[in-house]
Parts: structure tokens; C-alpha cells; sequence
């Protein structure tokens, strides 16, 4: 059964990403949005820190 259900959770994910950089592309511009998704990117895959520090420092920190 959750060979069945796996195919559509990777859509809906999909979806959600895909609305998720339309709006803050719409809202923030292009360069805010790249800067964030690459700065990011190399907190997570390269220096190995944990994704709640991750989001506490890029997002939370912008308040």
C-alpha cells in the first residue's frame, strides 16, 4: 500500500515547492529568493548543520 500512496505524496511535494518559490518569487524578487535558496543550500549540504538552525537564522532572524 504505501508503494501506491508514495508516487502521489512526491506530487503534492512537488506542488507545494513549486508554490512555495512562486510566491516568494512574486513577493521578494529574484535575487532575495536565489540568494536564500543558495546560502541555504550550503548551510545544509555542505557545512551539516541542522535544518532548525537553518531556518531560525535565514527566516526567523529577518523578523
Amino acid at each position: 500500500m504505501t508503494n501506491l500512496i508514495r508516487p502521489a505524496i512526491a506530487v503534492l511535494l512537488g506542488m507545494m515547492a513549486f508554490q512555495l518559490f512562486s510566491t516568494s518569487y512574486e513577493a521578494s524578487g529574484l535575487l532575495q529568493t536565489g540568494s536564500l535558496f543558495v546560502v541555504s543550500l550550503i548551510f545544509l549540504e555542505k557545512m551539516k548543520i541542522h535544518p532548525a538552525l537553518v531556518y531560525d537564522a535565514l527566516f526567523l532572524g529577518n523578523i
